[in-house]
């Protein structure tokens, strides 16, 4: 009776073997085909604009200052601007320096 038993289900377990291997290739000969869009690239002058709000600032702080008390009478640098060391920045009134000098001088 078992060999009997096994030999129905070893054709069973072929017969189902054989129809999934046959339905798998049917399914794939019946897939329909896959839709695709189509586009034309051109070429066209593109602006990028962003607008942002933030703050900047200075890497290093300069603390800007005449050496001598005075009158000045001009600023010879702009807000902003670079400057090296030795370039002239305030221009002072050069009258009381030269009144000190002269009674120097004349003592």
């Amino acid at each position: 009776m078992s060999n009997n038993l096994l030999a129905r289900l070893s054709l069973i377990a072929l017969a189902l073997t054989l129809s999934a291997c046959d339905k798998a290739s049917t399914a794939e000969e019946q897939a329909p085909l896959a839709t695709v869009r189509i586009e034309t690239l051109a070429a066209r002058p593109l602006s990028i604009s962003s607008e942002l709000s933030g703050r900047i600032a200075a890497p290093r702080i300069a603390e800007v200052r005449a050496r001598v008390a005075g009158v000045v009478l001009q600023r010879a640098f702009r807000e902003g601007s670079d400057v090296k060391q030795g370039d002239v920045l305030f221009r002072i009134d050069p009258a009381p320096f030269k009144a000190d000098l002269d009674s120097a001088q004349a003592s």
